[in-house]
């Protein structure tokens, strides 16, 4: 803590702020010491704070200590913000400048949860281009709460590491972005639960300049009307251009639905009405753990059912042997973008958030 006391006097210079507890030693001390301070010029903000505010000792009615004034009343020229959950629960600074957004669960045992009225706000401020959201950090909404909001420059969104995300379906059926680019789902692997929107009335898609969608584990366990989820995204998602599916659960086939069992369906019974028409390239990462379709039979069915199918990628040790004419046949070498896409300054911390490798030799369809 000694050399974090020599930050304060230089806080008025600084650009980028980057501070994380490895659980051991807390950070929360050094909140007393920012009290009071200005940075007119932080644009880049990263913090865990390693602790969390114990409302068992303290009362229920205590506030968390993570709020020096530095936080609370804020910089208003910050453009990112990624924080863990406990040092999220008293930050609200001035957001109008924020253009990367982002929140995790830190390395506390019991997490404090951002409200969700603070996220619609995250959803609705003029200048958000990226949404990154991991973990079970966001309380749930009211019922009837939610409202449909406009993310006029939203150009990038993920949500991942949860059973219930209620976040993804409030996206899809309330959120119209008209810029998003590019959405990212990552569900847990080895659970079979609903992890995609219900079906609602408006098929429109709320996102027309959508080119890319990212699924990691995505799995339905309703068995009778499992389809019905999968279409209601294809909808919502129509307009994209490149297609990713990864899976790396080894639960059985038989006892969850997924995107490849969807795609497969639609195009045996629906060959005229497909999924993502317009799809140009798709990249299947798929396990050896459970019965997939193999690698020829994938690139064959993708090439007869999209007709503006142009490239089709596999991790390096399952390229199909007898590719169809036409079809270039690509290396997977990277699941996942960088994040935020096109950003100069990465946070220097590095995390297993949204980590999802290509499968290996030894577990390739």
């Amino acid at each position: 803590m000694l050399m974090l006391d020599l930050i304060p006097p230089h806080l008025q210079r600084l650009r980028r702020f980057v501070l994380h507890s490895d659980a051991t030693n807390f950070v929360l001390p050094f909140y007393e010491s920012l009290t009071g301070v200005s940075a007119p010029r932080l644009e880049h903000f990263d913090v865990s704070t390693g602790k969390y505010h114990n409302y068992i000792e303290e009362g229920f009615d205590s506030e968390p200590h993570w709020d020096p004034k530095i936080l609370t009343e804020g910089p208003r020229s910050i453009k990112y913000l990624r924080l863990d959950s406990s040092s999220g629960a008293k930050f609200r600074p001035p957001f109008d400048n924020l253009v990367h957004f982002s929140i995790r669960p830190g390395v506390a045992r019991l997490e404090l949860l951002l409200l969700w009225v603070c996220l619609e706000q995250v959803f609705s401020l003029p200048f958000i281009e990226t949404i990154s959201i991991w973990g079970p950090v966001i309380a749930r909404p009211e019922t009837g709460h939610s409202l449909p909001i406009e993310a006029k420059r939203l150009k990038h969104f993920r949500v991942g590491g949860c059973a219930d995300l209620t976040l993804f379906s409030y996206l899809i059926n309330c959120v119209s972005a008209p810029l998003l680019e590019s959405i990212t789902l990552t569900a847990a692997p080895n659970f079979a639960y609903n992890v995609l929107a219900p079906p609602s009335q408006d098929s429109e898609s709320p996102f027309p300049s959508l080119k890319s969608l990212y699924l990691v584990d995505v799995v339905v366990e309703d068995r009778d009307n499992w389809d019905v989820y999968f279409r209601q995204l294809a909808l919502k998602t129509v307009s994209i251009t490149h297609l990713s599916i990864s899976s790396t659960s080894t639960l059985p086939r038989h006892r969850r639905r997924d995107i490849v069992h969807f795609l497969e369906s639609s195009f045996v019974e629906f060959p005229e009405a497909t999924p993502w028409p317009i799809v140009e390239r798709v990249d299947f990462n798929l396990t050896k753990a459970v019965e997939y379709p193999m690698s020829e039979e994938l690139a064959w069915s993708s090439s007869r059912a999209w007709g503006k199918l142009s490239c089709v990628r596999f991790p390096s040790h399952s390229l199909p042997t007898d590719p169809p004419v036409g079809l270039a046949i690509e290396s997977l070498t990277e699941v996942l973008p960088d994040w935020p896409p096109n950003y100069d300054f990465p946070s220097p911390i590095l995390t297993n958030e949204f980590c999802v490798p290509v499968v290996p030799a030894s577990s390739s369809p």
